[in-house]
């Protein structure tokens, strides 16, 4: 049997979903050894950065399935002209399952579908146009199609049921877990080597962004200022990209008078973080 998941690559590859698919993929075959798994895009430009970024770890049994064609073009005719592209490219190779998140225009091959969230829903004023339309013209219709919904918590499925009017037995919430191959105990060589690396203070909170609005840190800074005095010493160090919502976080880090318990360190390789 093959089963195929989608790695959409709209963005950098390395954020939250790009995680999630990732570790998806790479545990589901280590449990069922018995089946291929095939990690799916299709891309045109910016090959070799992609390749890298998207080859499978050492531990993985899972292969890269790439179709070298341009995003948008993709999406013109398989949402806007519906062409069925993917599914008639996926059935062609034989897929039992297809997990994405951008649901084909037909449903030749069964359907599961993630939805981490409704932000461009719930908070039109947080996205772009491009984010909206998608959500709107591809995610929403295309949950009609779907074997099963998977959603990552309660509220998202609430959003889902009040907002969409999906029927709420259709929904399955399974939040998600811990990389328990990555967020371990480690020597206290190995820490002291990243401590000093990113000169990280003795004692911090740490917020991984990007900084917008659906991950506000003023919020974060807020509940920093409430610390009582014997943790006033604890430092806020900020993983990812500063996003929007940077310099507002830098004057009210400075009204609260935090500034310098704050640390920006930009993106952080996951090892690392």
């Amino acid at each position: 049997m093959r089963i195929v998941i989608e790695e959409p690559l709209h963005g950098s590859g390395r954020g939250g979903v790009a995680v999630y698919n990732r570790r998806l993929i790479t545990l589901l075959s280590q449990m069922d050894p018995e089946t291929e798994y095939l990690l799916f895009t299709y891309y045109f430009g910016r090959h070799p950065d992609i390749e890298a970024r998207l080859a499978p770890p050492p531990d993985a049994r899972w292969k890269r399935l790439h179709v070298r064609a341009p995003e948008r073009l993709v999406r013109r005719a398989e949402w806007g002209w519906k062409l069925p592209l993917v599914e008639s490219y996926l059935a062609a190779r034989d897929a039992a399952l297809y997990h994405c998140h951008r649901i084909p225009v037909t449903a030749r091959v069964p359907v599961v579908t993630t939805v981490h969230d409704l932000f461009s829903v719930v908070h039109p004023e947080w996205t772009s146009q491009w984010m909206k339309d998608l959500f709107e013209e591809v995610v929403r219709p295309g949950l009609e199609r779907a074997e099963r919904i998977l959603s990552i918590s309660e509220s998202t499925k609430r959003d889902l049921v009040e907002r969409w009017g999906v029927a709420p037995e259709r929904v399955q919430v399974i939040h998600e877990g811990v990389d328990g191959t990555m967020f371990i105990p480690l020597p206290k060589d190995a820490l002291a080597a990243v401590r000093a690396q990113y000169r990280l203070p003795a004692r911090f909170l740490l917020m991984v962004g990007p900084f917008d609005p659906w991950c506000d840190p003023r919020w974060t800074l807020e509940a920093l200022a409430r610390l009582p005095s014997h943790l006033s010493d604890v430092g806020l160090v900020m993983a990812g990209p500063r996003g929007s919502l940077y310099e507002d976080a830098q004057r009210r880090a400075a009204e609260l008078g935090l500034s310098r318990r704050l640390t920006w360190l930009g993106y952080v390789p996951q090892a690392d973080l």
